[in-house]
């Protein structure tokens, strides 16, 4: 049985993948027949994927809160500053959220640069993707 996981990835997705293919082979070696409903939860993921573990640093609901922040934002573009007072945390841990959350796909990010000093971060919702994010909550 072949996986592929395309390049660049982060670890945490190595990681699931890899222990979604050890309970796969645990679950083939336990029985000696399989019905469809472990057919579709185990090999095809119909439904629930395994549960994700998140990265040091990152909180679940600190997470969560967040992203119900910036579902509320829709299209717009927000910065990291912006971001940490609507939500409430320093900007240090809200650039970390919400570069875990732009690297799994659900933010995209934007420089945008000023006449002086370092240039401002902004992110946007990818709106299609609320699934990749939905594992981690």
């Amino acid at each position: 049985m072949a996986s592929c996981i395309i390049k660049p990835f982060e670890f945490e997705r190595l990681n699931s993948a890899l222990l979604a293919y050890n309970g796969l082979v645990s679950l083939l070696e336990d029985q000696d027949k399989l019905n469809q409903v472990e057919l579709d939860q185990c090999i095809l993921y119909k439904e629930q994927p395994l549960p994700i573990q998140l990265p040091k640093g990152i909180d679940k609901n600190t997470l969560t809160l967040t992203w119900e922040k910036i579902k509320v934002l829709e299209q717009s573009l927000f910065s990291t500053e912006e971001m940490a007072k609507y939500v409430g945390i320093s900007r240090v841990s809200m650039r970390k959220y919400l570069e875990f959350i732009r690297q799994i796909g659900t933010l995209e990010l934007e420089l945008s640069y000023g006449t002086v000093g370092r240039p401002v971060y902004k992110y946007r919702r990818i709106n299609s993707v609320d699934d990749f994010i939905q594992r981690y909550l």
